[in-house]
């Protein structure tokens, strides 16, 4: 999804005019936090509490989809199957369950067959 489709999707929202403004004019990474492979999420694109079943999403196979999905196509599923655009150039697995690092092998490998390049985040490609 490309920042004008986001600020499309924004306005629908009838958010205030300085937040719509801050979205156009502040590189995303400034303000908002990595798009979370592994978590579910409410209609409104927040995260689903932690303290509610289902927050957390285990299945590898999902978490894989889920990644892809929201890399090449820009949109995340809600736990309600609503289709949440956003803009995903960084992703974030959580490292504190015991098949961290098997999942993460897991995920880049359906990235990179989906096409897509996996980069390091430098202060360049922040501003980009």
């Amino acid at each position: 999804m490309h920042r004008e489709e986001l600020l499309e999707s924004l306005k629908r929202r009838r958010l205030d005019p300085r937040v719509l403004a801050a979205v156009a004019d502040v590189p995303r990474e400034a303000f908002v936090p990595p798009n979370l492979a592994d978590r579910a999420y409410e209609d409104d694109g927040t995260l689903v509490p932690r303290s509610q079943e289902g927050a957390v999403i285990h299945d590898a196979d999902e978490i894989a989809r889920r990644t892809v999905r929201m890399v090449r196509e820009g949109v995340i599923d809600s736990r309600n199957g609503v289709a949440i655009p956003i803009v995903a150039d960084t992703v974030l697995l959580h490292g504190d369950t015991p098949s961290a690092v098997e999942l993460s092998r897991r995920v880049r490998s359906e990235l990179e067959n989906a096409g897509v390049t996996i980069e390091p985040l430098t202060a360049d490609s922040l501003r980009r």
